[in-house]
This record gives C-alpha cells, structure tokens and sequence, in this order.
C-alpha cells in the first residue's frame, strides 16, 4: 500500500501542474462537465481501461518470466 499511495504522489505533484490532469477519471468528469469542456471527457474513460489492461498484460510478462521451472 505503501508503494502504491508513494506513486500516486510522485505523479501527482510532479505531472499535475503540467497537465491539469487527474488520476481519476470521476474527478475529471464532474468539472469538465460543469464548466461545459467535454471534448476531452472520453479520452481519460479510454485511456483508463487501456491503461489498466496494458498493466495486466506487463504483470503476466514479469511473472511468466519470474516462474521456477519444477
């Protein structure tokens, strides 16, 4: 858990400013929203799911690899 919320944090003040992007697409679609910008709005729910099946992917590579033949 440590890792995780040490990486969030690494990503959010060091890209934040930059970008003006959030981590969480639920907290990007309420002000864009709001403030009427939704052009970008399903970018970031395409992005995510990408995001999240690219991850899965890369983990099965490094435990396929990492496995001990018996």
């Amino acid at each position: 858990a440590l890792v995780v919320g040490s990486s969030v944090a690494v990503l959010a003040f060091g890209f934040g400013r930059y970008t003006g992007a959030s981590m969480n697409p639920a907290r990007t679609f309420g002000p864009n929203l709001v403030s009427g910008d939704i052009a970008l709005i399903p970018i970031y729910f395409v992005c995510t799911i990408f995001g999240a099946m690219l991850a899965v992917v890369v983990e099965r590579l490094i435990a396929s690899t990492s496995e001990q033949p018996a």
